[in-house]
């Protein structure tokens, strides 16, 4: 019978303890998981922007440059050759 009062003192103790704790605690960790999600956000949205540079870059690479280079070779061979349409 003598831990029964100090098992009463501790939960009356413990309800206020447990309530500061959920209202300093939960705003707390409600913040954090909204600041992580933002973050996931974030970086979702960074990756799908770094992804459309790098299709983008590979375009240039692939596509545009070599083609550019074609036609400025058949243009250099082009000028090497005589018109005769001005004679």
């Amino acid at each position: 019978m003598v831990g029964l009062p100090i098992l009463a003192v501790l939960g009356v103790v413990a309800i206020p303890v447990v309530a500061l704790l959920f209202a300093i605690g939960l705003p707390f960790f409600i913040l954090f998981v909204v600041a992580i999600a933002l973050l996931g956000v974030v970086f979702g949205l960074l990756g799908a922007v770094v992804g459309v540079g790098i299709v983008v870059l590979k375009l240039a690479l692939l596509i545009a440059i070599p083609v550019w280079f074609v036609a400025w070779l058949v243009g250099k061979a082009r000028d090497g050759r005589q018109d005769y349409s001005t004679i």
